[in-house]
Parts: structure tokens; C-alpha cells; sequence
């Protein structure tokens, strides 16, 4: 009987017992939201490298902890994850033209124009003042109004 209760101690967590697993280092935590108003922390792991002569093995399943709230979340993180310098990633580089991929930062040279797609495309997005005419006279413009009216009726059908 002493046994027994030993084991339901040490499943319900009054004892403690050995692992026999290997401990695995932390990749990257998830978290979201919980129903609860905490905060649920998934952890990712990475494959370990595989031994000589071995097969490499699959990486473990992520693990997820419910932590009651952001000061527990942010406790929770530095616990688990080693302390990393951000990654530099470089800004991309236009200097010889063609078109963005996706929103950025992107570095340009000094004299270099960017032109604003709508503009860029054709259309202008600017009145430019025009120079003044000579007047017409009433044959220009029963003339003119006679090719608008046959061009309109061209682009109708």
C-alpha cells in the first residue's frame, strides 16, 4: 500500500521524481491570449544535433504553460529563454532602380527621387498649368465639338 500512495503522491506532484527525458533547451515561446485573461506560453524546441554515427532525430512537440498574467508571462520568458542579442538584419538597397517588394525601410542615395506609384503608373496627380492659347474661331470649334461627338459615339460601341 505504501507504494501506492507513494506513486499517487508523485503523480500529483508530492514527491519528487527522477525524469528520465532528456532536458531540451527552449527555441522560441508563442503566446497568446487566454479565456481566462491569462496568457498562454507555447514552447517551440529545436531538433538536437545528432550524435556521430546516429540518425538525427525529430524535434520534441511544443509544450504549452498557462501563466495568470503579464508579470508571471515576462518572469516565465527570461526563465525558459537565454538571453539573445536582437539579430541585425540589413536594410535592403534601391540604388539601381526597380520596383519595392513590400513595405520597408529601404536605403537610398543621396539625389536618388522615389516616385509615388499613382504617378509612376501614368496617371498625374498634379494639374500642371498649361500655356494660354490663341483664341479659336467658331469653324475651330463647330469643328472640334463635330470630332468629340464622333469619338464619343466611337466609344460607346
Amino acid at each position: 500500500m505504501s507504494s501506492e500512495k507513494s506513486r499517487a503522491s508523485e503523480v500529483l506532484g508530492g514527491a519528487e521524481h527522477k525524469s528520465k527525458a532528456k532536458k531540451h533547451k527552449v527555441h522560441a515561446i508563442h503566446t497568446r491570449r487566454a479565456k481566462s485573461g491569462g496568457y498562454i506560453a507555447e514552447h517551440h524546441f529545436r531538433p538536437e544535433p545528432p550524435e556521430a554515427g546516429q540518425a538525427a532525430e525529430p524535434a520534441p512537440l511544443p509544450e504549452e504553460h498557462v501563466v495568470p498574467d503579464m508579470a508571471e508571462l515576462q518572469a516565465h520568458m527570461a526563465q525558459h529563454l537565454p538571453e539573445q542579442e536582437p539579430e541585425e538584419q540589413e536594410i535592403p538597397k534601391m540604388h539601381t532602380g526597380g520596383t519595392v517588394p513590400k513595405d520597408g525601410i529601404y536605403n537610398l542615395q543621396k539625389g536618388e527621387t522615389v516616385v509615388p506609384a499613382p504617378r509612376a503608373e501614368g496617371r498625374i496627380t498634379e494639374i500642371e498649368p498649361r500655356a494660354p492659347r490663341a483664341p479659336m474661331s467658331h469653324e475651330q470649334e463647330y469643328e472640334n465639338q463635330k470630332r468629340r461627338k464622333f469619338l464619343d459615339s466611337e466609344i460607346k460601341t
